[in-house]
C-alpha cells in the first residue's frame, strides 16, 4: 500500500509541476498587418460570378494591390491559377471589395475556390477561402 502511495504523490507533484510550467503570462502581440474576412460568392452563373471581401483589421503599411485569387485547386495570387482579379492599391481604411468576373467559362458542376489578398510592400495577406459551384 505505501508503494501505491508514494507514486500516486510523485503524480500528483508531476502533474502540478507540468500544469504550473504551461501558463504564458506575456499577452499576445498586436497584428501589425491586414487581416480580411472573405463573404459568399453571389451572382453564379455558367460565365459569372461576384466575388466579395471586407478588410475586418489594417495594418501600418499602403496597399499596393488586393483583389481575389480563385481557381479550382486551392489558388494563391503568386501561383499559377485559373484566375487572378486585380483592383490596384487602395487607402488603408476598413471596408468592403468586390468583383466580378464575366464571361468565363465555368464548368457544370465544378468546385471553384476564391480568397481575397492584399499586398503591401513587406506582406502579402490572404483572407479565408470560400467555394462556389457555378449556376447553370
Amino acid at each position: 500500500m505505501r508503494y501505491y502511495t508514494s507514486h500516486i504523490i510523485v503524480l500528483v507533484l508531476l502533474f502540478t509541476a507540468l500544469l504550473t510550467s504551461c501558463s504564458d503570462d506575456s499577452p499576445s502581440p498586436a497584428r501589425d498587418y491586414h487581416q480580411l474576412k472573405n463573404h459568399a460568392v453571389t451572382n453564379t452563373a455558367a460565365t459569372r460570378a461576384t466575388f466579395s471581401a471586407s478588410i475586418i483589421h489594417t495594418g501600418p503599411e499602403p496597399i499596393l494591390e488586393h483583389g481575389f485569387t480563385w481557381g479550382k485547386t486551392k489558388p494563391f495570387a503568386d501561383q499559377k491559377v485559373f484566375g487572378l482579379v486585380e483592383l490596384g492599391s487602395r487607402s488603408n481604411d476598413t471596408g468592403t471589395f468586390t468583383a466580378t468576373v464575366d464571361d468565363y467559362q465555368f464548368e457544370k458542376k465544378a468546385t471553384y475556390y476564391v480568397r481575397p489578398f492584399v499586398r503591401t510592400a513587406n506582406t502579402m495577406v490572404y483572407g479565408d477561402m470560400v467555394t462556389f459551384i457555378p449556376h447553370r
